[in-house]
């Protein structure tokens, strides 16, 4: 959660990923209507989901599919597997590459 709001993410190998400029605005608003959502706004919900799922949209599943990995690679051992595979369950459901 930290990386959403440093817009940082240290990887354990010591190499750290900077957010690209361009993606910070997208990021905040996602983590807006997020925080909107968990206070039962239906409207949020419905505009956090569409905004996810046109992220999902835009960077196709080719490229999701290689985050997956990276994503395992990486941090299998604080996430495991199942929860790793649920995240990648809820985006090829809303991204519709089932």
């Amino acid at each position: 959660m930290s990386a959403i709001k440093t817009k940082r993410l240290p990887l354990p190998t010591g190499e750290v990923i900077e957010m690209p400029e361009d993606a910070i605005a997208p990021m905040e608003e996602a983590r807006r209507l997020y925080q909107k959502m968990k206070t039962k706004d239906v409207d949020a919900f419905d505009e956090f989901f569409a905004l996810s799922t046109a992220h999902f949209h835009v960077l196709g599943k080719e490229i999701i599919d290689e985050k997956f990995v990276f994503f395992r690679e990486h941090f299998e051992d604080v996430f495991t597997d199942y929860w790793i595979t649920k995240g990648e369950e809820y985006i090829y459901e809303a991204g519709g590459f089932n």
